[in-house]
């Protein structure tokens, strides 16, 4: 079962990597009273939903969960790499 497990989760991470990330994106937040900007790469074809999605993910990652309050997301730009 675990052997299963962790052979489902090392494919599900190989098919992550070979996706092609061509793309830098600038993704700008404001939540409650904290405010900054995230750097997500990404796919050409990731919608924009997906890129805010992402950026969430590594701004709880890296600052623990955010405050609860008003947020805005936006991203203010996206550039081959």
């Amino acid at each position: 079962m675990l052997l299963s497990f962790l052979f489902i989760l090392l494919h599900k991470q190989t098919l992550i990597m070979d996706q092609e990330q061509n793309q830098v994106c600038q993704v700008k937040y404001q939540v409650a009273t904290y405010s900054g900007t995230e750097t997500v790469y990404c796919n050409e074809n990731d919608e924009n939903d997906h890129i805010i999605g992402k950026a969430k993910g590594q701004l709880k990652r890296r600052a623990g969960e955010l405050p609860f309050g008003y947020e805005s997301w936006k991203i203010t730009s996206r550039d081959y790499i």
